[in-house]
């Protein structure tokens, strides 16, 4: 993709640009190697080839192409490294990904709340999108109920992988 060539936002531009500002000024930021191992787990039980939502949807973080190329701006701004859509069922790549577009639906939950957002709010933005969880109220039992039903098992789930992690730390 060449700097000329323009991309399609996933989000208004306004609402795009606020999830671009840098995490809350204590630096703290809810998105963790554990939530993003809970995300993947949820999202595609870690599966690497996964293809889901009709086919829209890749990888173990079942991103889509708006989605990544939301988070592609946000990486190019930042001057990270960025890849194309074909990328998003390599491990490694869709890590990165899924790290930043993670990211940037906390910071821009923060400035539409004025909240530190739970983690299992970002993950109902992401699995909604964030307009539409904005639309719903940012209220996740007005979401469907499979969207209720993972946010439900992903306090669970963090917990799980932040014992796993502090385990092998510990060894």
């Amino acid at each position: 993709m060449s700097w000329l060539t323009p991309i399609r936002l996933a989000l208004p531009l306004a609402t795009f640009l606020a999830g671009l500002s840098e995490p809350c000024a204590s630096g703290a930021t809810v998105v963790t190697g554990a939530l993003l191992e809970a995300v993947a787990q949820i999202e595609s039980g870690g599966g690497q080839e996964t293809v889901g939502d009709g086919g829209k949807a890749r990888g173990w973080w079942q991103m889509h192409a708006a989605a990544w190329q939301d988070t592609t701006a946000y990486r190019a701004r930042k001057g990270a490294p960025t890849w194309d859509y074909d990328q998003a069922q390599d491990p490694d790549v869709a890590r990165h990904y899924a790290r930043d577009y993670l990211t940037i639906l906390e910071n821009q939950i923060r400035v539409a709340t004025g909240d530190e957002p739970a983690a299992e709010m970002i993950y109902a933005a992401y699995n909604v999108g964030f307009g539409r969880l904005q639309s719903l109220g940012f209220d996740i039992e007005k979401t469907r109920p499979s969207t209720q039903s993972s946010c439900a098992r992903l306090r669970n789930l963090i917990t799980l992988f932040e014992q796993t992690t502090a385990r092998g730390d510990a060894n």
